[in-house]
């Protein structure tokens, strides 16, 4: 694991007007492996390939990360799609994740 990244979880509160509004909460910092990845991903116009990226960490029990949290890399940001937590193994954790641009 090369790389220094934060893990941020999402939230979401009501404002005055009753607009759902998101904001993100620092979990901590992790050291972890990110890989691009290509995935061929079925949509309805047909198979279409998506730039994602594949990040691990070691497993941590205490994390409970799920879809939606977000992994920020410097000035980079992903936002998870999917986990793997390998609970039988109990190592790493692996993320598919997204490029927010």
């Amino acid at each position: 694991m090369r790389s220094r990244v934060e893990l941020k979880s999402p939230s979401s509160t009501r404002d005055s007007t009753g607009q759902l509004s998101f904001s993100y909460s620092s979990q901590g910092n992790v050291w972890a492996e990110i890989e691009q990845a290509v995935t061929d991903v079925t949509l309805a116009e047909g198979v279409d390939q998506l730039d994602s990226y594949t990040i691990s960490i070691h497993f941590d029990p205490s994390l409970a990360i799920s879809k939606g949290w977000q992994v920020v890399h410097g000035s980079n940001t992903y936002e998870v799609i999917t986990v793997d937590s390998n609970d039988d193994i109990r190592e790493t954790i692996t993320m598919t994740a997204r490029f927010l641009r």
